[in-house]
């Protein structure tokens, strides 16, 4: 149900797009003509076009950083402390207190800023200001864009662009604002509002954050505390933030070898109703086709698996470590292309020199020795 809920959503987000570009491209055009009325104007209406649609991607670029930025400053005013600041595959993160550049994508986000928590009480964990801190700065340089549009409205150029970096903002504040799902992920104001509906997703969401400390720091799943990993109930992933804990569990149980175990709670969750994202669950599929490789499960589970879908996500996640794992097993067992398996081992490598989570790393290089032991 929600697998369909999420889809009607994406295409509705699809359809919202493509009416706010076309609104904004026909009313350019209008005030184009209304500020070069004459013919004679006629380059100047082509520069003035070529200027718009540079402000345009100028201006949906700027206020990715500013989004983020925005996170980044919100969470240090709520006590936050910086953990890892990436905008599209450029990350750069603390690293012993030094602060270095890494390479990550993630699909269905063009950037994140992630910060370590405050230790206080779950009733007092600040998460409203941080979460939206991206929104309220796209808001408030669409405001200050805005003003200056008026300043400038005689200057043809000079409105436009200012005209433009004010509705990029609007654009992106709304798209994060306003509580939806995005593509393969949960958008800011979902988040805030899953947090705010349900109280135990405060700790889940602390939960979150210093798990992926811990990780950045280089410490693996199954050697975090073991009372972080409850698994929530059924009613409990209801919320997204829940959720995501028990995809934790799974993930911990992945890092622990329990594949008999992670298989079961990776099923449940595949086939239950719950607010697990597009994104987790296609890493999880990725999961289950490891673990019945390495179970010799009859080649229909596996081909059951390998949708066009779940290639077609594989595919733009081509550098990340658990799917690399997964084409590589696919390769090695599925496939006996040990060529091509070859390959996939050496772009590991080198992805690996880069990728932010070391932890991650270690774990992954496991799972492929284990494969190599079943050649």
């Amino acid at each position: 149900m929600n697998a369909k809920r999420n889809k009607l959503q994406q295409n509705i987000t699809i359809v919202l797009g493509l009416l706010i570009g076309g609104a904004i491209g026909f009313l350019t055009v209008l005030y184009t003509y209304k500020i070069f009325p004459d013919e004679s104007d006629g380059l100047h209406r082509i520069i003035s076009l070529l200027i718009f649609l540079f402000s345009m991607y100028a201006g949906f670029l700027l206020h990715i950083i500013i989004h983020e930025a925005g996170h980044l400053v919100f969470g240090l005013l709520s006590g936050y402390r910086f953990s890892s600041f990436r905008i599209f595959s450029f990350m750069i993160l603390q690293e012993n207190g030094k602060i270095k550049s890494k390479k990550l994508s993630v699909a269905g986000t063009v950037g994140q800023c992630l910060m370590i928590p405050p230790e206080s009480n779950d009733e007092k964990k600040p998460f409203v200001l941080y979460n939206l801190g991206g929104t309220i700065m796209n808001i408030l340089v669409a405001v200050f864009t805005a003003v200056l549009f008026f300043v400038f409205y005689n200057n043809a150029y000079i409105s436009i662009i200012m005209l433009m970096f004010s509705v990029c903002g609007f654009v992106i504040a709304a798209n994060n604002g306003i509580p939806m799902h995005i593509g393969m992920v949960d958008n800011d104001g979902y988040n805030t509002y899953s947090i705010c509906k349900n109280p135990d997703s405060v700790h889940a969401f602390w939960f979150q954050m210093k798990v992926n400390e811990l990780l950045l720091k280089g410490c693996r799943l199954k050697d975090m505390p073991e009372e972080w990993f409850v698994l929530p109930t059924d009613e409990e992933m209801q919320s997204n933030m829940l959720a995501a804990k028990g995809v934790f569990v799974c993930n911990r149980l992945m890092d622990m070898h329990s594949f008999s175990e992670a298989k079961a709670l990776i099923l449940h969750l595949l086939n239950t109703d719950n607010a697990i994202t597009e994104l987790h669950r296609k890493l999880l599929i990725c999961d289950l086709i490891y673990i019945n490789l390495i179970t010799f499960c009859p080649e229909e589970d596996i081909l059951s698996l390998l949708t066009k879908e779940q290639k077609k996500f594989m595919k733009s996640m081509k550098n990340f470590p658990s799917v690399l794992r997964t084409e590589y097993i696919v390769a090695l067992i599925f496939e006996s292309n040990f060529i091509n398996a070859d390959k996939i081992k050496k772009m590991f490598e080198k992805n690996s020199l880069k990728y932010p989570y070391p932890s991650d790393i270690q774990s992954e290089r496991e799972l492929m020795d284990i494969a190599d032991s079943l050649r």
